[in-house]
């Protein structure tokens, strides 16, 4: 692996890690009820973890 993947692959791996422990505190202090745009907020955590499975683990 050349020095320019490894540095795309070491700052891809820093937001993904940013992005988680994002999610994470979300996860642990929403409303799941909430409306949001019409829907109840749980349904964008599950997309998001959904996509998240899908094309990162």
């Amino acid at each position: 692996m050349s020095y320019s993947e490894r540095l795309h692959c070491e700052i891809i791996k820093k937001q993904a890690d940013a992005n988680f422990v994002n999610l994470e505190t979300a996860i642990k202090t929403y409303d799941r009820d909430a409306a949001v745009c019409g829907a109840p907020a749980w349904r964008y955590v599950y997309h998001t973890i959904h996509s998240a499975d899908c094309w990162f683990f």
